[in-house]
């Protein structure tokens, strides 16, 4: 008795199975990306509160908000006004935890939560901005004589320390406790340099680099910092921790949190056949290990580590994933520019010409 050979059917599935297999591997796709996965929790915006202007967080049980009046108000998170102050012409630098900041005319003054003025300093530093807003201190930034520099003030009106240097301050960062600054400069030659700042004001460490730095932060362990090339931590005297370089990989957006865990968004070609990029975030550990990764379907604008979340935002909404990569909830609302996070499920978001306090689900 002669033998079955196998059937067309047979041989036609065996062929597809094998294709299907090579195109998982030549193109890295997994059965089950994130962006399937984010469709079981999208959810619509749900607002607490809702204007047409800024709100921010005042620290306590209330909100600021900011309207085209250019009069502060001081609400609870019932929505009722605690009190109001006028600007007065001056421009708003900062409102958060605190207080908020305020220049006018070569003339900068830090006001408390209560709207009470605490400091007042006329020719200090040329057109501000906050860098950092951490515990009790504002780390701030601007020209003295058309050179960059920096300033240390604590939230109760004292100036802790003020430097100047050469090169251009791109980013900086106050642990909360006044111990510990680091600032990211770029040079001349478009390099980049980290310093170490002490809590009296002295520089306690400086290391240059070929690359610049896109971010870094004072960790418990030293300093974190991503370049174009690499992430890695370096102890408080400039010793190396870890280093990771990302081969064939760019870095597209990342952020550093206070425990010294890391979010990276980088880019990769799709396939070998492909120039279309892909986005694919990865969550580093303190020490610089993997723990987990997803494929983005979309670009996004920017991504932020707060508490044990991470908020990636992009064109189409915002998507929060915990600190071990399950998903939270996909919320839809398009133009998302800032983030304020509260707690765990409250935030403040700037959307468009309007602010939000948003309540996740």
């Amino acid at each position: 008795m002669k033998g079955k050979t196998p059937t067309r059917g047979l041989s036609l599935g065996g062929v597809f199975l094998l294709l299907l297999i090579v195109y998982l591997l030549v193109t890295k796709t997994y059965p089950i990306d994130f962006s399937q996965n984010a469709l079981s929790k999208v959810q619509n915006p749900v607002f607490e509160s809702e204007i047409i202007g800024d709100m921010s967080w005042d620290g306590g049980d209330g909100l600021y908000l900011l309207d085209s009046t250019e009069e502060i108000q001081s609400v609870d998170f019932s929505g009722n006004v605690l009190w109001r102050k006028n600007l007065d012409g001056r421009h708003l630098v900062w409102m958060g935890p605190g207080g908020f900041l305020t220049y006018r005319e070569n003339r900068m003054e830090l006001w408390d939560r209560d709207g009470n003025l605490l400091l007042e300093k006329s020719k200090f530093i040329e057109t501000p901005q906050v860098l950092s807003a951490e515990g009790d201190f504002l780390l701030i930034s601007g020209k003295i004589e058309q050179k960059d520099c920096t300033a240390l003030l604590s939230k109760d009106g004292s100036v802790i320390w003020i430097l100047a240097w050469d090169g251009r301050v791109v980013s900086g960062f106050n642990m909360g406790s006044g111990m510990y600054t680091v600032l990211n400069l770029m040079e001349e030659d478009v390099t980049g340099r980290m310093v170490l700042i002490d809590s009296l004001g002295q520089v306690a460490l400086e290391k240059k680099y070929p690359d610049l730095v896109l971010c870094c932060k004072v960790v418990n362990q030293g300093i974190t910092a991503i370049t174009e090339e690499n992430v890695f931590t370096i102890d408080f005297f400039g010793n190396e921790k870890w280093s990771l370089s990302l081969e064939q990989k760019d870095i597209y957006r990342a952020d550093i949190g206070k425990s010294g865990c890391i979010a990276l968004v980088v880019t990769h070609k799709a396939s070998a056949l492909s120039d279309k990029d892909r986005f694919e975030i990865l969550m580093l550990s303190p020490e610089g290990q993997t723990l987990w990764s997803y494929i983005l379907e979309d670009s996004p604008r920017f991504v932020t580590i707060e508490g044990d979340f991470v908020y990636i935002i992009d064109d189409n909404g915002m998507t929060v994933l915990s600190k071990q990569g399950l998903l939270q909830c996909n919320v839809r609302q398009k133009g998302i520019s800032r983030i304020e996070v509260i707690d765990s499920k409250r935030l403040i978001i700037k959307y468009g010409v309007n602010s939000g306090l948003l309540n996740l689900s």
